[in-house]
């Protein structure tokens, strides 16, 4: 019984590869010669971690600082005019900023996972053919399949940021367009020869422009 089962088992696994290959063999007939990939699939624990990569770099940081400024205007405005009721209602204003501003960088990782859900990545809500994930990376796309759903195919000129730690890469196209690229599905070297490939698509800012434009 045991040998059935494995001899079964291995036989669906042989299966999945060969459709894989097929879709891989389709992408590339598409959309041009793949460069990478990678196949999951999606659980709560993944979208946590793209929530955690979500957004501008430091922006839990920039917050942060944005509420200390605040209470360092409210001190300053208490010291320097005492006992003043437009001061007062100001240091209210600031207080009620404050309060806010330190709320939403505590509470940061929440709204970004609460969003994530809102957008199409509740795994709860989610049948199980809705999990398996399939990233093709072309030089000009990555195109995304979920097995017999659905395909599509994301534009590099489109991508917006990249963020990535030693685990997990986040491309975001924006519009809910997120692809996320864990780091034991590929090879060390082709992990990070993916993160070069997606950051010389990243829009520059436009200090970084001004200083290509000037070396020129």
């Amino acid at each position: 019984m045991a040998k059935k089962t494995d001899k079964s088992s291995a036989q669906a696994q042989q299966l999945e590869t060969q459709e894989r290959k097929a879709r891989a063999k389709q992408v590339e007939d598409e959309y041009g010669e793949v460069r990478f990939t990678c196949a999951y699939e999606l659980s709560d624990y993944l979208v946590s971690e793209m929530a955690l990569l979500l957004g501008p770099e430091n922006a839990d940081r920039r917050m942060s600082i944005v509420s200390f400024l605040l209470c360092g205007l409210i001190i300053g405005d208490l010291w320097a005019f005492p006992g003043n009721p437009v001061s007062l209602a100001v240091a209210i204003v600031l207080v009620c900023l404050a309060v806010l501003s330190m709320s939403a960088t505590t509470n940061l990782n929440k709204l970004k996972l609460r969003y994530l859900r809102k957008h199409g990545y509740d795994v709860q809500s989610m049948s199980d053919g809705e999990l398996p994930r399939e990233l093709y990376v072309t030089d000009g796309e990555v195109v995304t399949v979920v097995p017999g759903i659905r395909t599509e195919a994301w534009p590099l000129t489109d991508l917006r940021r990249v963020r990535s730690n030693s685990d997990f890469m986040l491309a975001d196209f924006g519009q809910q367009r997120l692809a996320l690229f864990p780091r034991r599905t590929l090879s060390l070297n082709n992990y990070n020869a993916l993160g070069t490939l997606l950051r010389a698509h990243e829009p520059q800012p436009a200090s970084k422009k001004r200083a290509a434009r000037k070396n020129k």
